[in-house]
């Protein structure tokens, strides 16, 4: 087993705080910048761009954020927008839930049992840190200000006090089923899902870490961290060269950009270099870089609301495929339900999952579709053949009554979604897909009905800058409305060294996704004896669009017979297209019934039943 018992905070942060050693010390201002000028050239930038970042570095805010202390950088979790939404829905709806995330990492030679093998002091370091991450607290006052500027969003009290009781689950290590050592965070669901994105960054940085440390000792290069982030610089400064030229193309940008970044200094300085640069630019997720940058701006003498605003853009984001992965597990025998006499499962949770989010933060932005946690394909069909419940038409109706504008006179759960989010697999084709379902339902609807509005489509599985080039360039039917990215913005050029030859440095693909959920408090259902449902599923489970299923994943822990059960009954339910609408539409009525008005998910002490007459 890799791991050790918990260790405090206060080690793991002493670990990046007091390291000065050469890979992992603070950056030198004047070499950051003549060594990113060198590589910005190298990557094609132009010299309007170059400039850009010279004036940046030497500003106030550019000296400030190179100076910053690293116990600010690592003394609060690095979060995405997403997570305070869903969050939302958690601690009104999922107060008995606890779950289970477990870090996943891949495309890469450099795993954690390697470094631990090849450099044990560099691994020690990891693991103090993370699992320091467990004592961190949130800063409530400026988590609502951060917000309340730059999204309009805020917390009811009831999550906020969830976080203060466990702001980050614990994290331990265990074993998978063949043996292999795991990261794992388990906890309450809000809990556990806040260690998600700082362990995936922390990963990322180790292992950026361990590249430079394997070259020194097998080549004698000495690629030291002002290098390696003078390089991701300059390679930035090329990608937004190249975006440059889709300024009339009409189609947005989002950085999606913190929970793999390669070095949280430059996590800062992309964020302003995007949102000055990248064109038709609609913001960025990172609510880490936004609240630092804000903070800084604020000491460096930049007062208004306004101003601190300009100089990042709003927060971004839709939801995550946790939401749908816990539900799919929790509430997984309503599926089997919605199969009606064909005994097949047929995914009406996932549609629930998108359904209890618009109803706690739907007033917030455009209803997205994140259509691929079991395949987009059967996603499409259960939306198309699945009325939306009564239940949920009332709610919105009370909460958030502009969601309902376009709905038809019988509306089924397709028509709600005017966004869809595509994040995996051929994006022409899945783009191809949403599209003529779009057009099917259209074709189905009266005369006097009103039409849902054509799909905007949001591209966030881009590999390469070319790539964006390209869909930017797609025919109109599918081009997307906004491509979001983060890690082709966060990479590196074939590193110059001394002698004149190269050396490279690559960062890995990193994930930590839900891999277990369960209800651990008596429900309200139980207090009122409405029975909540047992699962027919042995965890959570996502498949994704890829053609080889490259971003499945499943609880590696399980034995091999529960992991292969879990994948097929999820095969299964992505095959799906011939749908009872009755079974379906009868399945989804009853699961929102039982989550909003019984309260299946939730502590029996946290839940308020709805006023009489609910349906």
């Amino acid at each position: 087993m890799l791991g050790t018992s918990a260790t405090s905070l206060t080690s793991g942060r002493a670990a990046a705080t007091n390291d000065a050693s050469w890979e992992y010390g603070p950056l030198d201002p004047d070499r950051l910048k003549e060594r990113a000028v060198f590589y910005a050239h190298a990557a094609g930038s132009g010299e309007g761009l170059i400039e850009s970042l010279c004036e940046l570095l030497d500003s106030s805010t550019g000296r400030a954020i190179i100076a910053l202390p690293e116990e600010e950088h690592f003394g609060m979790v690095l979060n995405d927008f997403y997570k305070p939404k869903m969050h939302e829905l958690y601690s009104a709806l999922y107060t008995a839930v606890e779950a289970e995330f477990c870090l996943n990492i891949r495309k890469t030679s450099f795993t954690l049992e390697r470094i631990k093998a090849e450099d044990p002091e560099l691994f020690a370091s990891f693991n103090r840190q993370v699992l320091g991450l467990s004592g961190l607290a949130p800063d409530l006052q400026e988590q609502r200000n951060i917000l309340d500027i730059y999204s309009g969003f805020s917390l009811s009290e009831a999550a906020e006090q969830r976080s203060l009781a466990q702001y980050v689950a614990p994290i331990h290590w265990e074993a998978s089923s063949s043996g292999q050592p795991l990261l794992i965070a388990s906890g309450g669901i809000e809990a556990a899902s806040n260690a998600e994105t700082s362990i995936t960054q922390l990963a990322q940085q180790y292992i950026i870490c361990a590249q430079a440390r394997s070259l020194f000792r097998t080549r004698g290069a000495r690629i030291d961290r002002t290098e390696r982030v003078a390089n991701a610089l300059g390679h930035l400064l090329g990608v937004l060269h190249k975006l440059a030229s889709l300024k009339d193309s009409g189609v947005k940008m989002a950085l999606f950009a913190g929970r793999r970044s390669t070095d949280r200094k430059f996590l800062l300085l992309q964020n302003l270099l995007c949102a000055k640069h990248l064109p038709n630019y609609m913001g960025t997720s990172s609510v880490y870089a936004i609240t630092l940058i804000n903070r800084i701006a604020r000491q460096t003498g930049v007062c208004s609301r306004e101003e601190r605003h300009s100089l990042t853009g709003s927060l971004v984001g839709t939801h995550a495929h946790e939401l749908m992965m816990i539900t799919m597990q929790l509430l997984s025998t309503y599926d089997n339900m919605a199969g009606g006499a064909s005994g097949k499962p047929v995914p009406v949770a996932a549609l629930l999952a998108h359904l209890l989010f618009l109803r706690e933060v739907g007033g917030l932005a455009r209803p997205t579709a994140l259509t691929d946690t079991l395949g987009t394909s059967a996603f499409i069909q259960t939306a198309l053949n699945t009325a939306l419940p009564d239940g949920f038409l009332q709610d919105m109706r009370e909460r958030h009554p502009s969601v309902l504008a376009h709905l038809p006179h019988e509306p089924v759960v397709f028509d709600v979604f005017s966004s869809w989010r595509l994040d995996s697999g051929s994006y022409a084709d899945t783009a191809e897909a949403v599209v003529s379902a779009w057009e099917q339902r259209c074709a189905c609807l009266g005369p006097k009905d009103t039409h849902p509005p054509r799909p905007q489509l949001m591209h966030s599985n881009l590999s390469s800058v070319e790539e964006i080039i390209e869909v930017c360039r797609l025919p109109e039917r599918i081009r997307p409305t906004a491509c979001a990215f983060g890690s082709l913005a966060d990479s590196f050029l074939p590193f110059q060294l001394q002698d004149g030859s190269t050396a490279e440095i690559h960062p890995a693909s990193i994930v930590m996704k839900s891999v277990q959920a369960r209800l651990v408090q008596p429900t309200a259902a139980e207090a009122s004896r409405s029975g909540a449902p047992g699962s027919a599923m042995d965890g959570c489970g996502k498949l994704g669009d890829d053609a080889d299923q490259g971003k499945a994943q499943v609880d590696l822990r399980m034995p091999e017979d529960a992991q292969e059960r879990l994948k097929h009954r999820m095969a299964q339910m992505s095959m799906i297209r011939d749908i009872d609408r009755a079974a379906a539409s009868a399945a989804l009525r009853q699961a929102y019934h039982d989550v909003t008005r019984n309260g299946i998910l939730c502590a029996a002490s946290s839940f308020t039943k709805p006023r009489e007459g609910a349906v």
